[in-house]
């Protein structure tokens, strides 16, 4: 199956659905050592924390479950997200294609793929920011995640604090498609490279367009509405981090997310590629013992 290729809904739902479980069980612990190099504060006369240092201080103080934390809401919510990205991926691919059979195009592969992400922050902006509550509490026990939820969403604007910010970030979705489909097209179909190649690519290349706008997000999401004026709004947390703590701010944790960019994508598109294939297979199945079951009464008759 290629990226540019428009599949059936239900098939976008299951797909989508396993690969957003794949993407959560692989990347998280990579995401709560970002999230804790990003919200830290730092002057320019204090270094700011490595990634193995943070890594280091995570695992003793909170153990293997601190990595984990905050991963409850992203997977309540993976279902949604994933069959809503990839779902509004499809529709946009077969709204752009028509009723015609060519592959889309390129630019209708990036478009597809960038309001898919704009679409799915809808659900991708509270999600990350009650997992980013969760994974600021530098303890053992936080939070529950519905603890949590109920305490945001008794004003709806607290909980989704930071879709503008999510949304624009998203739109790293439009590269990501088009760099995967692109890559999957230079190797022939039957390469068992091309998936990990394009994949791995994709993620990198989308995670590095768009990261100054992630630590950002990071901030505004760490806190709550009115509790941090530094953090209050996009505009201030640039300006705040540009001259308190430098450029650098802007990349902090960039390493460790570009190498779980790899892992975490091969993950996604791989389970993604097997689920549409197992699934499309089924089909084919029931098609075959349909049409053979016809076959035999009409000979029989």
């Amino acid at each position: 199956m290629n990226a540019g290729d428009a599949l059936d809904p239900k098939v976008d739902f299951i797909a989508g659905t396993a690969a957003g479980v794949a993407a959560q069980l692989v990347g998280h612990p990579f995401d709560t050592v970002v999230v804790r190099l990003q919200t830290a504060s730092h002057n320019h006369k204090v270094p700011p924390l490595s990634a193995m240092s943070t890594l280091h201080t995570i695992f003793c103080a909170e153990g293997v479950r601190g990595l984990y934390k905050g991963v409850t809401a992203p997977m309540l919510g993976v279902a949604a997200e994933g069959a809503l990205l990839f779902g509004v991926y499809g529709s946009l691919l077969r709204w752009q294609g028509g009723e015609g059979t060519e592959k889309p195009t390129n630019w209708q592969v990036f478009w597809a793929g960038l309001g898919a992400g704009v679409a799915a922050s809808v659900l991708a902006a509270p999600l990350d920011l009650i997992k980013i509550r969760q994974q600021s509490y530098h303890i053992s026990s936080p939070p529950s995640t519905l603890r949590i939820f109920l305490s945001l969403a008794r004003r709806p604007t607290h909980l989704f604090r930071g879709l503008p910010i999510t949304a624009l970030r998203d739109t790293s979705s439009g590269p990501y498609f088009l760099t995967y489909a692109y890559t999957l097209s230079l190797f022939s179909p039957s390469s068992w490279q091309a998936i990990p190649v394009a994949s791995a690519l994709a993620g990198v290349i989308a995670s590095v367009i768009t990261y100054p706008l992630d630590v950002i997000k990071t901030r505004v999401q760490s806190v709550s509405r009115g509790s941090d004026s530094a953090y209050a709004t996009a505009r201030t947390v640039f300006r705040h981090g540009w001259r308190n703590e430098g450029p650098g701010l802007f990349v902090r944790g960039l390493g460790p997310t570009i190498v779980a960019a790899v892992p975490v994508n091969v993950a996604t598109f791989g389970v993604f590629e097997m689920a549409v294939k197992a699934l499309q297979w089924e089909e084919e199945g029931k098609r075959q013992v349909e049409t053979g079951g016809v076959a035999e009464f009409a000979c029989e008759a």
